[in-house]
């Protein structure tokens, strides 16, 4: 997954492999591949970075890491199947049947043509900060998003 030198940094400061690794080994192996091979554990704390800019980065982050596991997916669905039967499918807890998850696993590949960084929530100029009981927070307009998210889901 491709991750930028400040990201990395805080990986190794903030993850038992990281730390083993060092951030210095990630670069390079970034600088060979143009990208670097997370843990789950590494995987889970980008998707959470808040200190290194604000809540739209975060998301961002997260749909990256989405993205990245999504074109993974592409090159070999069966993957996907994969986990249907191995030790993935036993950590998760859900109250959908074992039926269901396994029909969302065989027709996942359906869903392997979004693109995460097409369309977000909030939409760009639907949203604006505002301060509720003393904290910033971000307020938008709910019924323009969900036109939005039909439209992108339904008649693209």
């Amino acid at each position: 997954m491709p991750i930028e030198k400040d990201e990395i940094d805080f990986l190794c400061k903030n993850t038992r492999l990281g730390k083993q690794i060092g951030s210095k080994e990630m670069k390079k192996q970034m600088d060979r591949k143009g990208a670097v091979k997370l843990t789950g554990e590494q995987a889970l704390i980008f998707c959470r970075i808040r200190k290194l800019d604000d809540d739209f980065q975060r998301t961002e982050r997260q749909r990256r890491l989405l993205n990245s596991m999504m074109q993974a997916m592409k090159k070999n669905p069966l993957r996907v199947f994969g986990l249907l039967n191995g030790e993935a499918l036993s950590t998760i807890q859900t109250d959908m049947s074992q039926a269901r998850m396994a029909n969302l696993a065989i027709t996942s590949p359906l869903f392997l043509g979004y693109d995460m960084e097409e369309f977000t929530v909030p939409v760009k100029g639907t949203w604006s900060y505002a301060t509720k009981r003393g904290t910033s927070v971000i307020t938008m307009n709910t019924s323009q998003n969900a036109e939005k998210l039909y439209k992108f889901i339904y008649e693209k």
